[in-house]
């Protein structure tokens, strides 16, 4: 089993309203050429959710965001819906499900696409990373690896020189930088909760395909572990 994570900044990055189409191309071919079976596919929030989320914030200063949601959720679910069918699109063989659907005991393993969302009865925000720690739980077993495609070959740490394995011990030693523009939780909190977990985790770049290749087939790559 793989489980594999796309960063946002790959498909459309927060700051950019658009999607790159080619790359949704290029993945979904690279997936299909190379693992035939049993991925968990999650894909990040992107500008979908940012850029709309940080609108609504700022006409909405004094409002809870759940409350914000709960106003506009049936503009959200038409988007929702719309970015899903347009991902989807380009993963015919996977099954997609709704976060709560997953979160559920029975649910079919073989080839699952997921993206965050707001729980309709209980108006909670399940983002990616939730998902992505519940796979990483109820998975942890049967994970072969555990990806997260980005567009950047490794972490460095505050004096510019790679980490290869990000744990809790050397935590403190990642710079993680504040985006003006960025609504969800600190990257740091994400990281931090997936030192502690029983697997490890790769960041990998995308666009080295070549050493992405060698991950799957020979073990061997360039990298930043959380582990």
């Amino acid at each position: 089993m793989f489980l594999i994570k796309i960063w946002g900044s790959l498909i459309a990055p927060k700051h950019q309203n658009k999607i790159n189409y080619k790359y949704l191309q290029q993945i979904s071919k690279f997936l299909k050429e190379n693992i035939l079976e049993n991925i968990l596919l999650l894909h990040w929030t992107w500008f979908v959710w940012h850029s709309r989320v940080r609108s609504l914030i700022k006409q909405n200063p004094w409002k809870k965001l759940e409350n914000i949601l709960l106003a506009d959720y049936k503009n959200w679910r038409k988007i929702l819906n719309n970015f899903n069918k347009i991902i989807s699109n380009y993963f015919p063989n996977f099954k997609r499900y709704y976060p709560w659907e997953l979160f559920k005991k029975n649910f079919e393993e073989k080839n699952i696409i997921c993206w965050w969302d707001v729980d309709p009865l209980t108006w909670k925000i399940i983002s990616s990373d939730d998902i992505f720690e519940f796979f990483v739980d109820k998975f942890s077993d049967k994970i072969n690896k555990a990806i997260v495609l980005t567009d950047v070959d490794w972490v460095l740490d505050n004096k510019w020189n790679v980490i290869n394995k990000i744990n809790k011990n050397n935590l403190k030693l990642v710079q993680f930088w504040k985006k003006i523009w960025d609504v969800t939780w600190s990257m740091k909190a994400k990281v931090e909760k997936l030192v502690w977990k029983k697997i490890e985790i790769l960041i990998i770049n995308w666009y080295n395909i070549n050493n992405l290749l060698n991950i799957l087939q020979k073990n061997k790559w360039i990298y930043t572990k959380i582990s």
